[in-house]
């Protein structure tokens, strides 16, 4: 068996894409307190709410950008890129469609939703079902991206996707600071810089897709291509729709039964807790085409070692990241947002759903096991289950204690999700494995971060430090807890050996371009 460094060269990919990534987190934080300061907390939370409508459109993908980030994958092993072409040609005709009958259907609908489902506000009916209506223009124009970034996940160009998504994320949300302060402070002109954002978006992700498959003059629409995927999709479609149910229950939920300006809070929570997508969304880009490629090679012993050493590098990280949040929220907020009262409400259900995002990422893995292996069904289980066990659960736990209970749900339902998602995933596809995966690879992660940076915190609360010393000191105990799990895990270290050369020489391959 080869060694490590020869088998990770992907870890330098996963190391540029979370930079990518946490650049786009970064710049999306920063700007939030400017639009709660120039919109106040009801407009950003029909920002939440945007946020939201745009997830539950989401729904309409019926799985497929997924299924083009596997069937390209699987395309570019066999080396038949013509097959890639005509579906990613046939499903452009779908994905436009669609796209049209989402914005029509949401302008028309606009009005129902501000006066039916979003809670009392103060803010203009007016003003309200413009900013909806817009919002159904963006969700249309943003449709079709996950499309063409599954394209280039799918053929390992996954830092093509991250630069699309950085720089993307710059021009969204610092443009739309630059509006609000020098053109219009409306939430309506907030929507219009979004449309004319996402505009961009989807003629550049296109164009890199096309241009990464070798372009699109011989492509042609396939309808046999596309009824087939369609027909191999039809459990896919079940997973996502089920899935983005799961993640956005608790959000329509508490939308429709709190006020307008706690929905502001709850989603400025939720954005806070997003910010564990920059370890996740990276690895699970990575680590999903490449163990698809794996099963089709038929190397199970390396599919394993794959999928464990993995595991244990994404949680060294996530862990002690993820308790740090839970611990200092408070602090997180207070020096993010400025407001002292905001920072106090939204503290403890930031906590709580970055816990429960930490589970949800942790469970990652086993999905795109799952996934890889052709096994859609056993995630369309799984998330079935949950959906039953949810619904309750979240409309008893909203009613009684409003947003917080949604973040409560949030957690309930990823720490089943975790009990229930790996032992079914380890006794069908890796059997004998779970033990070793929750003992071995899960445990020691959890135990040592929650060890050290609860220690952490409970040093810091017998002092009088402001919160930007509390968080340096909160960065400190994650860096120890993460180096010390690096440590216990000897065979990581190989990993971040061949991820360091392989950056530094990219570095310096940089340095001799820019100097010839």
């Amino acid at each position: 068996m080869s060694g490590p460094s020869s088998k990770f060269s992907v870890s330098s990919s996963l190391i540029l894409g979370v930079f990518a990534v946490a650049w786009a987190a970064i710049v999306s934080l920063a700007c939030v307190p400017w639009f709660i300061r120039l919109l106040g907390i009801e407009s950003y939370g029909l920002i939440g709410f945007y946020v939201t409508l745009q997830a539950a459109v989401g729904l309409l993908d019926l799985g497929l950008g997924a299924t083009i980030n596997r069937e390209v994958a699987r395309s570019a092993a066999l080396d038949d890129l013509d097959r890639a072409r005509r579906l990613l040609r046939s499903l452009e005709f779908v994905y436009t469609v669609v796209a049209i009958t989402v914005f029509v259907a949401i302008a028309f609908a606009a009005p129902l939703i501000a006066d039916k489902w979003l809670g009392p506000s103060t803010l203009d009916r007016a003003d309200m079902n413009l900013a909806i209506g817009m919002m159904g223009l963006v969700a249309a124009l943003r449709w079709p991206i996950s499309l063409y970034l599954g394209t280039l996940i799918g053929l390992q160009r996954a830092q093509v996707s991250y630069r699309l998504t950085a720089t993307m994320a710059t021009v969204s949300n610092v443009g739309a600071v630059l509006v609000l302060l020098y053109v219009d402070r409306t939430i309506w002109a907030y929507f219009v810089w979004q449309s004319a954002a996402a505009l961009l978006y989807v003629i550049w992700a296109r164009w890199s897709a096309w241009r990464t498959l070798g372009g699109s003059h011989s492509a042609r629409f396939d309808g046999g291509l596309l009824g087939g995927v369609l027909i191999r999709s039809a459990v896919m479609s079940g997973v996502a729709m089920s899935g983005l149910i799961l993640t956005q229950l608790d959000k329509f939920m508490v939308s429709s039964s709190t006020a307008l300006a706690d929905f502001g809070r709850y989603s400025l929570a939720v954005v806070l807790a997003s910010g564990l997508s920059v370890l996740i969304i990276p690895t699970f880009n990575i680590i999903y085409p490449r163990l698809s490629a794996l099963f089709a090679a038929g190397e199970p012993a390396e599919r394993i070692r794959f999928y464990r050493l993995g595991t244990r590098l994404f949680l060294s990280c996530l862990f002690p990241i993820a308790l740090s949040a839970f611990f200092y929220a408070r602090d997180l907020l207070l020096l993010w947002t400025g407001d002292a009262s905001l920072a106090m409400a939204a503290a403890p259900i930031a906590g709580l759903l970055c816990l429960g995002a930490a589970l949800n990422g942790m469970m990652h893995f086993p999905y795109a096991l799952q996934l890889a292996a052709g096994r859609t069904k056993l995630p369309l289980l799984i998330n079935c289950a949950m959906l039953a066990i949810m619904l309750p659960l979240a409309l008893v736990l909203v009613k009684q204690y409003g947003a917080l209970g949604g973040a409560i749900s949030v957690l309930s339902l990823n720490a089943i999700y975790v009990v229930i998602g790996v032992t079914v995933t380890h006794v069908y596809l890796l059997p004998g494995l779970q033990k070793q995966w929750m003992f071995r690879d899960v445990a020691p992660a959890l135990i040592v971060a929650t060890v050290i940076v609860s220690a952490g915190d409970h040093l810091v609360t017998m002092t009088a430090l402001g919160p930007v010393l509390r968080l340096a000191f909160a960065t400190i105990c994650s860096l120890a807890a993460t180096a010390i799990l690096l440590f216990v895990y000897r065979d990581a270290r190989y990993v971040l050996r061949e991820a360091w050369s392989a950056a530094t020489a990219r570095l310096r391959s940089v340095k001799r371009e820019a100097i010839s």
